[in-house]
């Protein structure tokens, strides 16, 4: 994967091919735990297309649903907050407002701000399918149910369930929802989870995007699906997601050291059990 991505990079003669290439080199660093090298290529993105703010979410969904530096994260949500301002005249600049709003209200909601979030919810329904591609974005409409989802769960509403229930109905993947495929389904599962719903929770984590952009939040989420499938008694499950996510986390950053040892840990245990098992 790293080589074609150095082949393709290398062959780039366009800006769009570029910037896809190195997204994809972003999504193959956080796969492999290497939240380092993500930042170095989202650097990378920042200074070629400074305008698209792709860089500043990034940063934040990193923070959200893998390893990513939490400074960073808080840097970004605050420049992106202070752009979050009333909406602009052209389709092109409002889409990306759309695209930056999306994000900042997740990360609002996850440190416990929900203060802004209703707002946020009407003015991405409001909004308009992008006339152009903004790189990290989604369709306004679909973060607006999973907006709407979190929010519920956050602030202890009755009908959360029914509203987490909602979204995980809609279809989460593919050029219905855009970017928002690649982390979609973990945040629904969290929900759920939250929720005491774990079986649920399972099933919408595995009910993840195929070939519709780069897996960015494949491997962290493969980690949270051994835990749920060892919770729900999925033993065959969790090996499988935990050896997947040993298989691609060969050589972490120092700081995913403990977690890839936890891992190990955790396949180790249940080989254990399931050799037991099987003896009896």
């Amino acid at each position: 994967g790293e080589r074609a991505l150095r082949l393709r990079r290398a062959r780039a003669t366009r800006a769009a091919t570029l910037v896809d290439v190195l997204l994809g080199q972003h999504s193959l660093a956080v796969a492999r735990g290497r939240p380092t090298l993500a930042l170095d290529f989202i650097e990378q993105l920042q200074e070629l297309q400074p305008g698209s703010r792709a860089h500043l979410r990034l940063r934040v969904l990193d923070a959200l649903y893998a390893e990513g530096d939490q400074a960073a994260a808080v840097g970004a949500a605050a420049e992106l907050g202070r752009l979050a301002g009333p909406a602009r005249e052209t389709g092109e600049a409002d889409s990306e407002q759309l695209a930056d709003i999306c994000v900042l209200e997740q990360w609002r909601l996850a440190n416990g701000d929900a203060r802004s979030t209703p707002a946020a919810v009407q003015r991405l329904r409001r909004g308009k399918m992008p006339r152009v591609l903004v790189p990290v974005s989604a369709n306004p409409i679909a973060c607006a149910e999973l907006l709407d989802a979190m929010l519920a769960v956050s602030t202890g509403q009755r009908d959360a369930l029914a509203r987490v229930m909602r979204v995980d109905s809609l279809v989460l993947g593919g050029p219905a929802v855009s970017g928002a495929g690649s982390y979609a389904h973990l945040a629904v599962a969290r929900l759920y989870d939250r929720l005491g719903k774990e079986s649920r929770a399972l099933a919408s984590i595995r009910r993840r995007a195929y070939l519709t952009g780069w897996p960015r939040y494949l491997v962290p989420a493969q980690r949270e699906e051994g835990r749920l499938a060892e919770a729900t008694g999925d033993r065959a499950g969790a090996m499988a997601a935990y050896k997947f996510y040993l298989a691609t986390r060969t050589a972490p950053d120092e700081t995913l050291a403990p977690e890839v040892a936890s891992v190990r840990s955790a396949l180790a245990r249940l080989a254990a059990a399931d050799r037991g098992a099987r003896s009896r």
